[in-house]
């Protein structure tokens, strides 16, 4: 299932021994071609607490929303498709927008499908932005793809300013069927959040889209009557100051369905959630308006729980708990492209003696 995890938002350049991490990238890359094959980096890049763990490794806080960032960015440089196998396209801002652009140019080159690559870097991000509502605004997108096998793995992360945090979402493809899984769940609840992802919220999922094969007019006139209402499954969310129950909370209650989107919708009429996240018209405000009609109506809700969730080798940007070596760095990454499995070997060997005479 995709995972998430939870950073602290900051904003800085990137680190001046960027070009030491780009080098060990490079080398882990040619030694995990050789010992484990060219999809380990996907499997790290896939999961939560070992992509920080090689963020860490790089010499990067194991909390702060740059280690999702700078470490995609030092993985896009120091990967050759042609030599490791692995593919790396987007990252900030344009470099996130041009993922479909570099796919195009770049994927049939390789033997890879950009049409099926493009829907999997778009489903995710919509489903992070239309189905997962939790306060933060996507701003990075990174997809990994095998050259071998086609696999992908997305790699995405929204920051919330007011709060000053990062989520940091992962997606692998065999994991997903109709890009609603969700995120797992490691903090409190809280109502703000709205997610159509995961099993929790299949009903309420369900409903929106019986919704809409009820047409336009039948939503409008449900969202009229949610303005107002004090009964039923939202009144947990209802706004009660001065003692005088009435209205949706203003943060809940969002503005009024575009009814030539309701009607784009209703004439698709998908079967699905995949086919939901395909349709433009459907955003997440529109997202979030059918999900709280659905509740409002049938009392599917979606789920309101928060999704959020690390190793140091060679000292960390912030110099916590000691600063950056680079060149300690640099000298690993000479070893590891001079001996390339060999060292990894021995040091596990050493480790493994280590644990069994109890040092």
């Amino acid at each position: 299932m995709p995972e998430a995890a939870e950073l602290r938002l900051v904003d800085c350049p990137p680190p001046r021994h960027f070009p030491a991490m780009v080098k060990l990238c490079r080398a882990l890359l040619e030694v995990a071609d050789e010992e484990f094959g060219p999809e380990w980096i996907l499997d790290v890049a896939a999961d939560p607490v070992r992509f920080q763990s090689l963020a860490c490794l790089l010499g990067y806080e194991r909390n702060t929303s740059g280690s999702t960032t700078v470490v995609t960015a030092a993985l896009r440089e120091a990967a050759d498709p042609e030599e490791h196998g692995v593919l790396v396209v987007g990252g900030k801002g344009k470099l996130a927008r041009r993922v479909p652009e570099i796919l195009d140019e770049t994927a049939p080159e390789l033997g890879l499908d950009p049409d099926r690559l493009k829907e999997a870097s778009l489903l995710t991000a919509r489903s992070d932005t239309r189905c997962l509502q939790d306060g933060h605004d996507l701003y990075h997108h990174v997809i990994l793809v095998s050259v071998d096998t086609g696999r992908w793995v997305v790699v995405q992360q929204g920051m919330n300013v007011p709060r000053k945090t990062a989520r940091r979402y992962h997606w692998k493809d065999e994991d997903v069927r109709e890009f609603v899984e969700e995120h797992p769940v490691h903090a409190d609840e809280k109502a703000e959040v709205l997610s159509l992802q995961g099993e929790k919220a299949s009903g309420c999922r369900e409903a929106v889209l019986d919704l809409i094969s009820e047409g336009p007019r039948r939503i409008l006139r449900a969202w009229s009557e949610m303005k107002t209402s004090v009964k039923g499954p939202l009144d947990a969310y209802i706004d009660d100051r001065d003692g005088h129950p009435g209205r949706l909370r203003p943060e809940e209650l969002p503005p009024r369905p575009d009814p030539r989107a309701l009607e784009t919708l209703h004439e698709i009429e998908p079967v699905d959630f995949t086919e939901y996240l395909r349709v433009d018209a459907a955003g997440p405000s529109l997202t979030r308006a059918l999900a709280l009609i659905a509740e409002f109506m049938y009392g599917e809700e979606p789920d309101r729980r928060d999704p959020a969730e690390y190793t140091t080798a060679f000292g960390c940007k912030s110099g916590d708990p000691y600063p950056v070596d680079p060149e300690l760095m640099e000298l690993a990454a000479e070893v590891l492209e001079r001996e390339g499995s060999r060292a990894v070997k021995r040091l596990l060997d050493r480790r493994l003696r280590g644990m069994r005479t109890g040092r």
